[in-house]
């Protein structure tokens, strides 16, 4: 089965890795192994951090409606760096109320298959919104491009299976605050 992330990979050019930490060692003297090195640790705490905000999300997005029962927040995480994004993006959101997250969803005919961050039903357009969670520090118009082809993937499979879809959204968090672009299905 093909997955979303690998279907917007091909609209993305790959990053030559060893040629340019060659070319960066060549003119800085470093040895090109010490710059893969941070490369590779900046990548894994950058991926940590966007993993572990999106279980934040889901975290709250999910389990909130207990926090009642419980008296307690389970529902936030205590760390400031995480609760801090959560309530800012949930302070505008309490007119979402149908919103499922990691939704898997598959098309077995075309052999497609996704699971999306945020699912969320709009009853005034009777649809639905494929929506995806950006931790980038900023989001490079090149990237923003091969995002909008992943969830026009996983909108696909949704329209084959008889769901109406409103749109895409991405919710970008810079470390401050959201920012959300919609952008329209596109053509899979």
């Amino acid at each position: 089965y093909l997955s979303g992330s690998q279907y917007a990979s091909s609209f993305d050019k790959p990053f030559d890795a060893q040629s340019i930490a060659g070319k960066m060692a060549t003119k800085s003297g470093v040895p090109a192994q010490d710059i893969l090195k941070m490369w590779d640790m900046k990548r894994d705490i950058s991926n940590g951090y966007g993993t572990a905000l999106h279980l934040a999300m889901q975290l709250y997005g999910e389990y909130a409606k207990h926090s009642e029962a419980f008296e307690k927040n389970y529902h936030i995480h205590d760390l400031a760096v995480f609760k801090d994004a959560v309530e800012s993006f949930y302070a505008t959101r309490g007119h979402e109320l149908s919103a499922y997250y990691e939704a898997f969803v598959v098309d077995h005919a075309r052999k497609y298959v996704g699971q999306i961050d945020r699912l969320v039903f709009d009853s005034s357009l009777d649809a639905y919104w494929v929506e995806d969670f950006k931790t980038n520090a900023e989001l490079d118009p090149k990237k923003l491009t091969v995002y909008w082809k992943q969830l026009s993937f996983y909108a696909s499979i949704l329209k084959a299976g008889g769901v109406r879809v409103a749109g895409l959204r991405i919710h970008h968090w810079d470390g401050k605050k959201w920012t959300t672009i919609e952008h329209e299905v596109e053509e899979v």
